[in-house]
């Protein structure tokens, strides 16, 4: 190993010790093994530079090279005292949101272990325990964000595809459920989860944005003019609407469009949440992100919006722009079969604050 020396004393010490004929130069450097580095550092730190101050060198680089090296020298175990002031809580002076995203959780979809080569399982019962325990690990992070956030409003975005429904002759095959069946245990499922969020968070407001995704369709093909009203989410949504204010859960707010996104504000700003369902993946190793980007460019020449959140993908995606929510359902042969990146089953969990925006992005898994 190659080590430096500075000046004359050292080359000296070099050359007698090691019977090398070393000069000074450019480069300056002898090659050692390890033993020899530790004698030569050894000796050097013993008190060998107390005569160095008064080299120099012609070189005037390699002169302010070695007036650098002495400074440094002088240096050694000292550092300049800095006294940070105490940092104050932000509290009470910004706000911030906590944003849930909930979404394709297809709880009347199987999924057997023997499919997946033990990856995942997934049927009425885990689906069940999945939501059970999104809602209250949602609670449990956002009290613990409490500490350090002002946050007087959660928001809960229901991003479609609660059910699998019928579509395709698969699902007609190995469903658990029927249609109506899986959408009435969903609204349980829904119910109990909010009425622990109104008793368990110490918040303002609960507002609940909803939008409806492909596969609880009452039609063959996806609809556009009456995509609402051929839904059986839509309706489900409303229904839900009705028992959170029968039971006074007065904390909860809902916001249900005709549409098939939504736009809602949050400090003055738009922010958009749609199924995600609207583009197709599109082939190359760019996975979704060149469709979803031409997507969202698309949907902001006519909305000014600030972030959209979508689904319908079954991945975690994190962007400025567009934030992609996972499934509770997690992954499955259809994925195994197309080679596609496990992921554990998740929903997506946002803190977005009043001045700097989005600063937290967090994966809920279940």
């Amino acid at each position: 190993m190659r080590v430096k020396y500075y000046n004359q004393k050292e080359v000296d010490y070099l050359n007698e010790t090691f019977g090398r004929s070393l000069t000074l130069g450019k480069i300056n450097k002898a090659q050692l093994n390890q033993k020899q580095k530790e004698m030569f550092l050894e000796w050097r730190k013993n008190g060998s530079t107390e005569e160095t101050s008064n080299v120099t060198y012609k070189d005037e680089k390699m002169q302010a090279a070695f007036e650098d090296f002495q400074e440094l020298q002088k240096q050694k175990g000292t550092y300049e005292h800095y006294k940070f002031s105490q940092i104050e809580n932000s509290c009470n002076t910004r706000e911030t949101v906590a944003i849930i995203q909930m979404g394709d959780q297809h709880i009347d979809e199987v999924v057997e272990s023997e499919s997946v080569m033990g990856l995942n399982e997934y049927n009425l019962e885990i689906a069940v325990q999945r939501q059970e325990k999104l809602f209250q690990t949602a609670c449990k992070l956002i009290t613990h964000h409490q500490k350090h956030y002002n946050i007087k409003e959660v928001i809960i975005i229901f991003g479609g595809d609660s059910i699998g429904n019928w579509i395709h002759p698969e699902l007609e095959q190995t469903n658990s459920l029927s249609p109506n069946e899986a959408i009435h245990k969903f609204k349980g499922m829904v119910i109990e989860g909010l009425k622990y969020m109104h008793a368990n968070l110490n918040v303002e407001r609960i507002r609940i944005i909803c939008v409806s995704g492909n596969h609880p369709r009452e039609t063959k093909k996806i609809q556009f003019s009456n995509f609402s009203e051929t839904n059986k989410e839509y309706w489900m949504y409303l229904d839900l609407q009705q028992i959170t204010e029968t039971l006074g859960l007065n904390k909860i707010q809902w916001y249900i469009p005709k549409s098939e996104m939504a736009v809602f504000n949050i400090f003055g700003k738009n922010y958009l949440a749609a199924h995600g369902h609207q583009f197709k993946y599109a082939g190359g190793i760019g996975g979704i992100f060149p469709s979803m980007y031409r997507w969202f460019g698309n949907i902001n020449r006519n909305l000014n919006i600030e972030t959209a959140f979508i689904f319908h993908w079954h991945q975690a995606i994190f962007t400025k722009k567009v934030i992609v929510n996972s499934t509770p359902k997690g992954f499955d042969a259809f994925a195994l079969g197309k080679g596609f990146e496990f992921e554990k089953p998740s929903q997506n969990m946002i803190l977005l604050d009043s001045k700097y925006g989005i600063t937290n992005y967090q994966q809920i898994f279940l």
